[in-house]
């Protein structure tokens, strides 16, 4: 029997003991034995507890309903190769937008802060970061999609228990998901080839305005997730949608989320290898930008000028990880009756350990 055993031994207790004495008020009470009762266990220096621990392997876990997200790819050389992409609903920063006429997208951006530390700024205000929670430094390839599966808020099951659920395996509490609705639409990149060969990066993003000559430098914005989308596809989906009929589909977040069922962003390994970050998509920073600019219709405007305005789409409702496992081996079934020499511990579809403390209560003197 494979067994590990706890010794309790003398500066241990002592320990415990300065501690209680420290956490209670004047009047003295034994620790826990309100709950337990004072006889149900003593520790001594003497005593030692026998311990079983074995792998339990996991299925499917939820991942939706959490405020950061993966995206990415990590081989780990223990347990193989994970892959990380996402789905999220957006929501319009205004309904029933009027964008007048004339209308021109100057550009669309993409931009999701990592998790990251400030380190230091220098005297003409640049900042030095350190990112925290990505893993791997390879590199990976990230497309974008117009999602065509409706991630619905409701559970339709008959014996539904609660709101829908969306798993690490691409699966709902109902079913599972279609992977060609998650690529409905492909959206493409101003820049496609630093997509295919993409992995985060630490330095600041600097934004400037004016020519090459009058340069200035207008915003310095932490470590992000930074893509400038192309122009042409958001003009047909939201702003000739506005022009050309009465838009109902943006008049509210649940008639935009049945016409826009939210953005997929699919990660692909490069060279069996990766990176894999957090992201933080719970955060008004995060979001989709449309710049434009449209005519001027005042009347005092003696000719025709452009006004610049934007629109802005955030990460709201459902957002979900999905993962995808190459393990390098099979996650053994643990062995509860005699314990594991090894124990396997990994997160999503993974395995967790279990100790069984003390044996159901019996102790080994």
């Amino acid at each position: 029997m494979n067994k590990i055993k706890f010794a309790f031994r003398n500066s241990v207790v002592l320990a415990l003991l300065i501690t209680s004495f420290i956490a209670c008020d004047e009047d003295f009470a034994t620790v826990g034995s309100d709950i337990l009762g004072e006889d149900s266990f003593s520790l001594n220096s003497n005593n030692e507890y026998s311990v079983i621990a074995y792998t339990n392997p996991l299925e499917a876990v939820q991942t939706n309903g959490y405020a950061v997200n993966y995206i990415g790819a990590f081989n780990d050389e223990t347990y193989g190769l994970t892959t990380a992409s996402f789905v999220s609903q957006m929501a319009l920063g205004t309904y029933s937008p009027d964008f007048g006429t004339g209308v021109q997208i100057d550009s669309v951006v993409l931009i999701v802060p990592y998790l990251s530390t400030q380190i230091s700024t220098n005297g003409e205000g640049a900042s030095t970061y350190k990112l925290d929670s990505v893993f791997g430094d390879g590199f990976v390839k990230l497309e974008f999609f117009e999602n065509k599966f409706f991630l619905n808020n409701i559970n339709p099951s008959e014996t539904a228990d609660g709101p829908l659920k969306y798993f690490s395996d691409a699966s709902t509490s109902n079913g599972n998901i279609d992977q060609t609705l998650l690529e409905g639409v492909r959206i493409p990149a101003v820049d496609p080839i630093s997509l295919n060969l993409f992995k985060p990066s630490n330095k600041e993003i600097v934004l400037k305005t004016g020519d090459t000559d009058t340069t200035e430098v207008i915003s310095r914005l932490a470590p992000a997730l930074r893509v400038k989308l192309e122009t042409a596809y958001w003009f047909d989906k939201i702003i000739s949608i506005q022009q050309n009929t009465s838009a109902p589909e943006l008049i509210n977040f649940n008639n935009f989320n049945n016409y826009f069922r939210g953005l997929y962003i699919k990660s692909t390994p490069i060279f069996n290898n990766g990176s894999l970050a957090l992201l933080n998509f719970n955060t008004a920073s995060s979001n989709i930008t449309i710049y434009y600019s449209r005519e001027d219709e005042s009347e005092d405007a003696a000719e025709v000028d452009r006004v610049s305005e934007t629109l802005v789409l955030t990460f709201a409702g459902n957002r979900a990880n999905f993962y995808n496992n190459q393990f390098n081996f099979e996650i053994p079934e643990g062995n509860a009756a005699t314990g594991d020499e090894k124990l396997y511990l990994k997160g999503g579809k993974g395995s967790i350990a279990v100790l069984d403390l003390f044996e159901g209560g019996t102790a080994e003197n």
